[in-house]
């Protein structure tokens, strides 16, 4: 990884504080689309080194803030950061390729994975999970096979089910 901005941590700290004084319960997410341009410049979420690199940094964040946060979000929509950025165009970088969209998916949540391993084992008692966006699942729409919702569902199982 790269070197600890100071300046970044104490602002995270005194925040943290500051709801923790005004009776607000912070809760933590890590990714919320924000991946530093230093790593999109060696292919982002489509190279695995992001996945560890994103485990090294749940763990700072853990020995900066863990003494006040519990409630721990790895990803925010994840389907969005891979899809919608690598394969569909709509967000950064912009890129219009199935196979990098595949990738970012699965290293996304590889580092999810390694990241909530990685905390459980420093601190068993936090609260860790995954933001999805999720859409209902009607059988009822004539559009959609039940098969095809129940296709949607099941690329859910891995991240939900462990």
């Amino acid at each position: 990884g790269g070197a600890v901005n100071p300046a970044g941590i104490d602002f995270y700290r005194r925040l943290v504080d500051e709801l923790l004084e005004a009776d607000i319960l912070p809760w933590l997410t890590l990714y919320h689309w924000d991946l530093p341009q230093a790593l999109q410049e060696r292919g982002g979420w489509t190279n695995r080194d992001t996945a560890d690199l994103f485990t090294e940094y749940a763990l700072t964040m853990h020995d900066a803030l863990g003494d006040r946060v519990n409630v721990w979000t790895t990803l925010n929509e994840p389907w969005c950061s891979s899809f919608l950025s690598y394969a569909a165009g709509l967000h950064a970088p912009g890129h219009y390729s199935a196979t990098e969209g595949v990738l970012a998916a699965h290293h996304l949540l590889l580092g999810h994975g390694q990241a909530i391993r990685a905390l459980r084992e420093r601190d068993a008692s936090l609260n860790l999970g995954l933001t999805l966006n999720l859409t209902v699942a009607d059988p009822r729409r004539p559009r959609l096979t039940p098969q095809t919702h129940q296709r949607r569902g099941a690329s859910t199982d891995s991240s939900t089910a462990g």
